[in-house]
């Protein structure tokens, strides 16, 4: 059984005209919004059981909206599907395989469409190192392919003869004390509560006695809001692990930086990301900041009504307001509420504009993506000598063409029109 669309008519302004816009539950696709439904991450470590080998963690996570449920005959609904992941050598021959079959069962239909508590799956393989080609698909149970994507990865050589160094890990959540961590697939923060951890493994050569380490993390204007250098004996594995909740307290750009060193012998590694507060839950802590972020979508009478009540009928207009918007009243859920909060939570994801400390659903493509949801296809023209990066989107149904231009040259997009 197929889950079928909600879809609703409001007013919305663009510009000076008044156009119609359809918000309603979308499929995902495989162009760069699908990765907020469905992520991976390959983390590649030394598999400390033949040091000849490495190892490739496989880390996944997919939500509900991805699969294709079937009402069960007791009213529940179940998804089956299956993970496949096939590594390919340099002379095209299979080096490692692995699939999982698994079953998703909820209660009520609107759970089928829910996008938190995802579902979390690891996958590992020893290899040899070197380059090779891999395929990821997520099919149904009758075959049906729902994503694949294919590329390629270098796993390292982590022999004893030279210091190495695993991947550096982001980790919404991690406890130091027993190494464990849930892995951050986006290199991007959105809930104020994350650890903001990061985590690393180093592998010392044999004849090396002790290791030095630095580690810093700035932000994007090079300002120093963690730094540690230290000195540890030297270990077949030594396991280094931090927790930036005291450090992180704002939206932003950030890296984090790592040199280990014995003897004359140095590596580096360093990993980029992005905080940004885009937690559903945060965005209606502040009625003021939720009749905002509604005016991307209501009427502007609705919304002028709203500003001059008082506070509690303010709170009483707001909530009939997507009350009356219910598709489906019987559920406990307001499915198109929802999906305007995932809208806006995609927004800040893929658009917040950090060097200027502007939010995702503040930005022209955020607007219009809250507006009219993910574009059927997006066409990119690189910047070049004389000419700005441009971004065309469009959408077939509502036969509409955006173009956002990027004329400062650094990811702060403008429309510049419309048609």
């Amino acid at each position: 059984m197929r889950k079928h669309f909600y879809w609703i008519v409001l007013t919305v302004t663009l510009g000076v005209s008044s156009v119609f816009a359809q918000l309603g539950m979308q499929r995902p696709g495989r162009g760069m919004f699908a990765r907020d439904l469905f992520n991976y991450r390959i983390l590649n470590f030394a598999d400390l059981e033949d040091r000849t080998r490495s190892l490739a963690q496989v880390h996944v996570q997919l939500v509900n909206d991805v699969l294709t449920f079937v009402k069960a005959d007791d009213g529940s609904y179940s998804a089956k599907y299956e993970l496949e992941m096939i590594f390919y050598n340099e002379k095209n021959e299979v080096a490692g395989y692995v699939m999982q079959r698994d079953t998703v069962t909820v209660k009520q239909f609107s759970e089928t469409n829910q996008r938190s508590n995802p579902v979390r799956k690891k996958m590992a393989f020893s290899l040899p190192p070197g380059k090779y080609q891999y395929v990821l698909k997520l099919q149904s149970s009758d075959g049906q392919v729902l994503i694949e994507d294919r590329n390629s990865v270098k796993l390292t050589d982590f022999s004893p003869a030279s210091l190495q160094m695993s991947n550096l890990i982001l980790a919404d959540e991690v406890n130091c004390e027993d190494g464990s961590f849930l892995v951050n697939l986006r290199n991007a923060f959105d809930q104020q509560k994350s650890d903001f951890g990061f985590l690393f493994e180093l592998y010392a050569p044999q004849d090396a006695d002790s290791i030095r380490l630095q580690v810093e993390v700035r932000d994007l204007f090079g300002t120093t809001l963690f730094a540690q250098n230290q000195t540890r004996a030297a270990q077949t594995i030594l396991g280094a692990c931090y927790t930036l909740k005291d450090a992180i307290k704002k939206p932003g750009q950030y890296v984090v930086r790592v040199q280990a060193a014995t003897g004359s012998r140095t590596i580096k590694s360093e990993e980029n990301f992005a905080v940004y507060w885009g937690d559903v839950s945060s965005q209606l802590s502040s009625l003021d900041l939720a009749i905002e972020q509604l005016a991307l979508i209501a009427k502007g009478s609705t919304i002028r009504e709203m500003r001059a009540a008082s506070a509690d009928e303010r709170e009483k207009i707001y909530e009939t307001f997507w009350q009356k918007r219910d598709p489906n009243p019987a559920t406990a859920e307001n499915e198109l509420k929802e999906e305007f909060f995932f809208r806006i939570d995609l927004a800040n994801r893929q658009f917040a504009e950090a060097a200027v400390n502007r939010e995702g659903w503040r930005t022209d493509r955020g607007r219009i993506l809250i507006q009219y949801g993910q574009p059927d296809d997006i066409e990119r023209q690189s910047a070049e000598m004389y000419s700005p990066a441009v971004e065309i989107w469009s959408y077939s149904k509502q036969h509409r063409r955006f173009i956002f231009v990027d004329r400062s040259g650094n990811g702060e997009y403008r429309l510049v029109k419309n048609e």
